[in-house]
Order: structure tokens, then C-alpha cells, then sequence
């Protein structure tokens, strides 16, 4: 193996600098807001609090939800200790912010690391160094870390670092692995490769250090939460909540449910655009015996049961299957399953990095594709000015065809390593590109949701306005109907937005939010549109078992849309209200 010629430790000290100069003019940017807002309000909380009590007083966290395991609310206490050194209340500061998105970074720097270390030790210092820059200068890495500020880089690292110590410290890779578990629960499917491939290299020790490690780690994040009784509360709130919440297809991810959907759209069904429908139907609709929620976990398994058939039958060197199944089910686990927010691609670019160094130009092609599509993605989620979320600014059409491509991709990637022919490529490329063809003979300009537009400014006399969730943080509900999409708000209540160029009407449901019912019985609320200054729209006042009402607002040449709630005239009492399935459509122009 021949090793570069130029000194190794200068170009390693460039590569670092260059990704650091590039991550910079990021990490001072409010990046996803939502979220931001959420782990400072976390960490504000941490800083006074025990962890384990964060699950049972979501009430004092902003958006209501506690469903992270623990480990990385263990990193906001302590940066939340950290910065109240120096500042009474430093939490909405930028300097905050910026170390939020510190440990993100630093982080990627440990993953790109990991990824040196293995390489240049197995292959040589010119790989080591091609890996590094692989990873460390993709530009969708860059993006998620320094401006989003995502946990996924946290996550991964953990996994990459694991996977690294696997046949040298399996103790230690056994721990972290209970750490990235920890972490989020993406872990879950990736960490039976963990013990699977020290049992086909015939190293017992190993897998039983591996297990013990997990169990240890395990035992030192739980231990808490039992003695304090806690425990049950972490397992409802890490596991069982999230597996029932959220009623969307997709949450900003071009998966495969981005080709059937708008990605506002809970009540349709998969692949109904091959038939020309619509998709309105019942969000307890089914497809061959299953919801779409179910539709899309089988279609995981099933491609989850053969990566580790495959993997079990590897005829290469076992090191390129371990790291091609990782990067593999990260694919399928983004692609699959419904309810996927567009970051959970992030782990194959730490996985199927050693085999793109390695590979030939099939596999550099193949990872470079997909890293465009990625940061496409995460430009349409959270663009760099900021703004808080513009799906609603995707044109349907646009993110269609950006699915296919990403879907045809992973598919490439999959072939490259699947077979040494040309067959199962171009198979399953075949199979994408009718697809395609479908969705583009079903092109039709989809209505957008108004949450996800920029609120110009707002005022409401209890708590804030709560974008897709009712004023309590739960589903938008009115009757028994769930929305995907909305405005959860309390009387009395004034939010404006812009209205956008070619906006030519605004549909949905209005209502009280069905928490009141058994509850709050004394809601009594009035709905208010006003455009350009003047009432256009008010409603007959509601109570607590009122049922929801259609409107229909023309915006054709108005410039300012204003949704007011007021109380009937006996107090904001119980007032929960909400502005439900808000859809703004167009006309004169595709968007």
C-alpha cells in the first residue's frame, strides 16, 4: 500500500481546517427553530432539575413532549450547568446556541476520527486520509450539525465509535452501543449487525464483552429512573408514546410516502397515485390489510430480514458486509416507514463511508448523489435564512422527483454491493422508473399547509401558538377527527401571516380542541378571518361539543391573512380552539 507522499500530518491539519472554516458562519444561525427552542428550554430546565423528573413535568418544557431517552438530556444538563457559570439566564442567548451546536460538531470531528483511525490502520494512511475528507467535508454533514443542530450527529458517532472498538475493546463497544441506544431509538435495528459479526468470526469473548458492555451502560442510565420510581414513565414516554404518535406520512422526508403525498397529508393511503386518486379518505383507511403506518413497517422488515440474510452469507471479506448491511438498513429505515423526519438518513453517511473510500467510482458516484439529495432535503426542511419550516414552499412535483432520485440511489448503492452483475441494478432501477412514470402522469399542483408558513407576528393571552399540536401539545382534534396540520391556539388570539404570491384560497376546519371534552367544559369561542384589515369570516360561537365547521376563505390579490380567536363574552376560560387541515391552494402557476 503506497502512503501519500505529501506529509500526512499537514494534510490532515488542512482537511480539518477547511471543514471547520466551512462549519463556522452556521453554528451563529437559529437553524431549526422548533427544535432549538426545545433543547434550550430542556436545558434551562436540567440545569435546576434531575433528569428523571424532565418525563414527569413536560408541563414547564416548550412543545410539551418528552420523548429523547435520557443521554442526551444528560448533555443539556451539563451544558446547562456550564453556562449558568457564567450568565443567571443564558439560555435564549446566541452564545447558547452556539454550544448546543458545539457538541454537534465536535461530535462529526470524533466520527471523522473514527473513520481515520479504522481505515488507515486497516488499508493505509492515503484511505485514512480520503475517509476523513469523505466525511468531515460533505456538505450535507456540514449542514445538519452546524445549522440544524441535530442529536443525529451525536448519535452516530456513538455507533461509528462502537463499531470501531468491536474487535479490539468489544467491552468498550459494547457500551457505547448502549449509549447511542440511549440516544435515540434508531439504534434499535442496527445493533443486532453489532453482535452478529463477532459470532461469524468465531469471537465468543468478544460478543460476551460486547453484551456485557450493553448491559452496564444500560444499568447506569436506568438506575436512576428506578430508584426514583420513574422508570415505567421513561419507557411509556421513549417507546410506547412515540410509537403511537404523529399522523403523518412523512415528516419532510422524500421517502417512498413522498410519492403518493403532499407531506402534510395524513388521511391518504400509499400508492393510490398509480390510480389517479386523490387520496381523501379516512386516516384509518387500509391497503391489503393494513394501514399505511403498518404498510410501511412491513416493507422495513421485510427489507430489513433480507440485509441480514445477506449478511449472513457474505462471500467477501466479512469486514465490507458488516459496514454495507449498517449502511443498508439506515437506507431502508429512511425510506420505509412513515412518520420519518428528513435527518434519519443521516447514519449511512457515517456507515457507507469505508466502502466508498474503498470501493471503486460505482460507490463514490452512488454516495456522492445521495449526499446532493440529502442536503437538499435539509435546505427544503430548514434553508439557511432560517426560517422555521418551508415544506410548504417545496413544489410537489420537485420533491416527487427528488424521492425517485434519492429511492434510485439507494437502490444503485444496493445493487453495486448486492451482486458483481449488472441484473439486481438494473432491476431495481426498472422498478423506480415506473414509479416515476406514474407519479408524473398523476402531476397535479397540491394544496400546502398554512403551519408551515412563517408566522409574521402574533399575540394570545395564554401560552403560544402551537404549530401542527393543540395548545396542550397533543393531536389536533376536533370531534373524533385527528389533523395532521394546524394551528393549536387559546382566546383570545391574533396571528398574522403574509399572504403568498398565486395564493387563491385557504380551506379547513375549525373548532374547540376535543381535549375539552370531560375536561374543560366551559369553552366558548368565536373564529375571525380578517384579510387586508377587513372581517370576512365569523363564526356562530362554539362550546365544548361543538362540531368542527368548514371554511373557505378566497385570498385571490390580498396581501395580509389575520386568524383570530375571541371568547364568547363570558372569559378565556377553557378557550382551547383550533384552526385544523389549513391548506392554502394555488393557481396561475405551478409552485
Amino acid at each position: 500500500m503506497n502512503e501519500p507522499k505529501l506529509g500526512w500530518n499537514r494534510v490532515l491539519l488542512g482537511l480539518f481546517l477547511i471543514g471547520l472554516v466551512c462549519r463556522f458562519p452556521y453554528i451563529f444561525r437559529p437553524g431549526f427553530q422548533q427544535d432549538m427552542l426545545y433543547y434550550r428550554s430542556c436545558a434551562e430546565y436540567l440545569s435546576e432539575h434531575s433528569v428523571p423528573s424532565i418525563y414527569a413535568h413536560t408541563d414547564q418544557i416548550a412543545g410539551g413532549v418528552v420523548n429523547y431517552p435520557p443521554v442526551y438530556f444528560y448533555i443539556l444538563q451539563i451544558l446547562g450547568k456550564f453556562a449558568r457559570l457564567f450568565s443567571e439566564n443564558p439560555f435564549q442567548t446566541t452564545g447558547f446556541l452556539v454550544l448546543i451546536k458545539s457538541v454537534n460538531i465536535l461530535a462529526d470531528l470524533g466520527t471523522a476520527f473514527c473513520l481515520l483511525y479504522y481505515l488507515k490502520k486497516r488499508f493505509g494512511s492515503s484511505y485514512g486520509l480520503l475517509g476523513f475528507a469523505f466525511f468531515w467535508l460533505n456538505p450535507a454533514v456540514i449542514y445538519i450539525g452546524s445549522h440544524f443542530g441535530q442529536t443525529d450527529t451525536i448519535f452516530s458517532f456513538f455507533l461509528v465509535l462502537a463499531a470501531v472498538l468491536l474487535q479490539t475493546l468489544p467491552f468498550a463497544g459494547g457500551i457505547f452501543c448502549g449509549a447511542a441506544l440511549g440516544m435515540k431509538m434508531q439504534a434499535l435495528p442496527l445493533l443486532p449487525l453489532f453482535f452478529l459479526f463477532p459470532l461469524f468470526e468465531r469471537k465468543y469473548r468478544a460478543f460476551c464483552m460486547m453484551g456485557l458492555g450493553l448491559l452496564i451502560s444500560m444499568a447506569v442510565l436506568l438506575l436512576p429512573f428506578y430508584f426514583t420510581q420513574q422508570l415505567s414513565l421513561l419507557i411509556r414516554s421513549c417507546f410506547w408514546e412515540p410509537m403511537q404518535w404523529g399522523t403523518q406520512l412523512t415528516y419532510g422526508a422524500w421517502n417512498l410516502w413522498q410519492l403518493h403525498a403532499d407531506p402534510s397529508v395524513s388521511d391518504q393511503l400509499p400508492f393510490l397515485f398509480l390510480f389517479g386518486s386523490d387520496g381523501d379518505l379516512p386516516a384509518d383507511s387500509i391497503l391489503l390489510w393494513f394501514s399505511y403506518h403498518r404498510f410501511g413497517l412491513f416493507l422495513f422488515l421485510i427489507s430489513y430480514v433480507f440485509i441480514i440474510i445477506r449478511f449472513c452469507y457474505w462471500r467477501d471479506e466479512e469486514w465490507s458486509g458488516f459496514w454495507w448491511a449498517l449502511s443498508v438498513i439506515s437506507l431502508a429505515f429512511f425510506f420505509f416507514p412513515t412518520r420519518i423526519h428528513e435527518r434519519y438518513l443521516f447514519p449511512f453517511f457515517v456507515f457507507a463511508v469505508p466502502l466508498a473510500t474503498i470501493g471503486g467510482s460505482g460507490r463514490r458516484i452512488g454516495y456522492t448523489v445521495l449526499s446532493i439529495f440529502f442536503l437538499l432535503n435539509l435546505i427544503a426542511v430548514c434553508p439557511p435564512d432560517s426560517r422555521t419550516v418551508s415544506l410548504s414552499e417545496v413544489h410537489a412535483g420537485s420533491s416527487d422527483v427528488m424521492a425517485v432520485v434519492g429511492l434510485s440511489a439507494a437502490a444503485f448503492w444496493i445493487g453495486k454491493q448486492w451482486s458483481r452483475t449488472d441484473r439486481v441494478r438494473w432491476a431495481l432501477l426498472a422498478a423506480l422508473g415506473f414509479i416515476l412514470m406514474a407519479a408524473l402522469i398523476e402531476r397535479r399542483t397540491a394544496p400546502l399547509p398554512l403551519s408551515a408558513y412563517p408566522m409574521r407576528s402574533w399575540t394570545q393571552e395564554w401560552k403560544d401558538p402551537q404549530r401542527d399540536r393543540s395548545i396542550n401539545g397533543h393531536l389536533l382534534q376536533v370531534g373524533n377527527r385527528v389533523y395532521a396540520r394546524g394551528i393549536g391556539t387559546h382566546a383570545s388570539s391574533r396571528i398574522v401571516f403574509d399572504v403568498p404570491e398565486n395564493a387563491q384560497r385557504m380551506s379547513g376546519w375549525i373548532g374547540p380542541d376535543a381535549s375539552v371534552i370531560g375536561g374543560y367544559e366551559r369553552t366558548s369561542v368565536i373564529f375571525v378571518v380578517e384579510l387586508d384589515g377587513k372581517e370576512v369570516f365569523r363564526s356562530s360561537p362554539f362550546t365544548a361539543h361543538s362540531a368542527a365547521q368548514k371554511i373557505e376563505i378566497p385570498l385571490s390579490g390580498k396581501h395580509e391573512l389575520v386568524l383570530i380567536v375571541e371568547d364568547a363574552g363570558d372569559g378565556n376560560k377553557d378557550d382551547l380552539a383550533d384552526w385544523c387541515g389549513l391548506f392554502l391552494e394555488y393557481g396561475g402557476r405551478e409552485l
